[in-house]
């Protein structure tokens, strides 16, 4: 069988690398098929292919129009990133929606049901893992876009009411949807900055780093920490490198890391200290749980139910 995978052009952005790291994975682990790859900025699809994975999302790719794609061959398989827990296909109208045939939901909490299949974020694999930036002090980590929902500074507080002295790094790469307003990359470092107590040694850096540097990156780390506050659709794709790079792992109890929740629980109910000595069992699991082995048996499911 040959295959085509549809991503939007190359971007800074998380719905991109998802959707790459996706590709990567269904590709490395074909089982029974060949699968090609593009990426897109325009609706000219080729065709002659047994089936079509489509990166089609509201904001990226909206240019991807639903009577073109059911037009194509073969079996039409869209990946869904947006999710909310009450509706898998929340962002997709009716009329997109009924041109897929099947939808891979990068979900792994969402109920199997019908033409939807729910399927684990795939993490990378990395050789050459790097040693801890301290073995004295603890090294609580975090990374994410410049926008207002990270709570970067209540990583800081935590900290200085945890340790009496720690270093926490902070990377804000720039990106090229959201998070570029340096007026708000500004606040967000002085918010931290005003939250930095006695004993708390804050780096923060803006590089942006492909997928392996950073879970290199993450594996300097004691902790990689993760507090967001907010309420939208879809997982955080932030931890996808955290527990790719094996380190010990916190998360807040937003349902952005439902999918987390079940492996490690969450901070403010357990402390960080407690997670450092705790989680990382929890961070095995995951790692084996969403090998990315785990999504090419999705698609593989999803081809002989089509009747591939």
């Amino acid at each position: 069988m040959r295959g085509l995978f549809v991503n939007q052009q190359a971007a800074q952005c998380s719905i991109y690398e998802a959707c790459h790291m996706l590709y990567q994975a269904l590709s490395e682990y074909a089982d029974g098929y060949n699968l090609e790859y593009i990426e897109t900025s325009n609706n000219n699809i080729p065709r002659g292919y047994d089936f079509y994975i489509i990166n089609w999302h509201c904001l990226t790719t909206p240019y991807l129009l639903a009577d073109n794609i059911r037009a194509l061959p073969g079996v039409k398989i869209s990946v869904v990133l947006e999710v909310f827990p009450c509706g898998a296909l929340a962002f997709m109208g009716e009329d997109i929606r009924g041109a897929f045939d099947a939808f891979m939901v990068l979900d792994p909490t969402v109920p199997r049901a019908g033409n939807r299949y729910p399927c684990p974020r795939p993490l990378e694999i990395v050789d050459g893992l790097l040693p801890l930036l301290s073995e004295t002090i603890p090294v609580i980590g975090s990374f994410g876009f410049a926008t207002n929902d990270k709570c970067f500074d209540e990583i800081v507080r935590a900290c200085g009411r945890e340790f009496t002295s720690s270093i926490v790094r902070v990377n804000i790469p720039p990106a090229t949807y959201v998070g570029n307003d340096r007026g708000r990359f500004n606040d967000i470092v002085n918010t931290m900055k005003a939250a930095t107590g006695p004993g708390v040694d804050l780096r923060v850096t803006e590089s942006y780093m492909d997928k392996p540097s950073l879970i290199r990156w993450c594996s300097q780390n004691t902790i990689n920490v993760f507090l967001y506050n907010r309420n939208m659709a879809g997982l955080a794709a932030v931890t996808d490198q955290a527990i790719a790079s094996g380190r010990p792992l916190a998360v807040s109890a937003c349902d952005t890391f439902r999918h987390v929740h079940p492996y490690i629980g969450s901070y403010p109910d357990k402390s960080l200290s407690e997670l450092i000595a705790s989680s990382v069992d929890g961070v095995r699991r995951m790692r084996e749980d969403w090998h990315p082995r785990k999504s090419a048996e999705v698609l593989k499911q999803i081809l002989t139910d089509r009747g591939l």
